[in-house]
């Protein structure tokens, strides 16, 4: 640890001794590492378990030592620093309708910034929020073998953002009304259909984010 020292990694971390066993704990604190890391600048952490994790990247790892008292253990956090680079290119994958900037504005990190491991782990929990994709196919994941820098691909699966619903109700005068409801959660007036065939495909008027309602009674 020669860039963070451990005192700070301690002061930001919230699962410390004489607390009880927390494996939720223990992943708050892998992140709170992480940004702490990611306040100097530059390392690349990747999420989850890796088949063969790079030794130029940051390296997480906790260790639980189950000690001759029962009910003690030790937690050791194993850090490897790996080196520093910055981000490149920021490619998107997977959006067959949806623009690339409506990813692009959730990501909150430039082309050329040093690489910011934390702001991508919260950019993949904003992109996993966005009703386009499906929350669990959204990834983001460093790539190259530039000494000096990475690109990001965020990779995505997008969802069916189209909803109609209809209703029938009786009204104040004892007579029946109803109502036809179309919503879209992916609406791009920009994006008119080509052809008449188009017009009632998924493909049409979407791909900006944008939120659109309308409502027949």
């Amino acid at each position: 640890k020669h860039h963070v020292p451990e005192a700070t990694l301690r002061k930001d971390m919230t699962f410390l001794e004489g607390k009880p066993y927390d494996a939720d704990g223990i992943h708050r604190d892998v992140r709170a590492i992480v940004k702490d890391y990611s306040r100097v600048g530059g390392y690349v952490y990747q999420e989850g378990p890796i088949a063969q994790p790079n030794p130029d990247y940051l390296q997480i790892d906790p260790k639980i030592v189950f000690e001759k008292e029962p009910g003690k253990v030790i937690l050791v956090y194993q850090i490897s620093e790996g080196k520093q680079f910055i981000m490149e290119r920021i490619l998107i994958k997977g959006n067959q309708k949806t623009k690339d900037n409506v990813v692009l504005r959730e990501m909150h990190v430039r082309p050329g910034e040093l690489y910011d491991s934390a702001e991508l782990q919260d950019a993949k929990d904003r992109v996993s929020g966005l009703p386009e994709f499906i929350p669990q196919s959204v990834s983001i994941t460093p790539v190259g073998n530039d000494p000096t820098g990475r690109d990001v691909i965020v990779d995505v699966q997008e969802q069916r953002t189209a909803q109609i619903s209809a209703g029938v109700g009786i009204n104040s005068n004892g007579g029946f009304g109803g109502q036809i409801s179309y919503e879209q959660k992916n609406f791009d007036i920009g994006n008119p259909p080509s052809s008449w065939s188009e017009l009632f495909s998924d493909r049409a008027f979407t791909g900006a984010g944008q939120d659109f309602l309308i409502s027949f009674a």
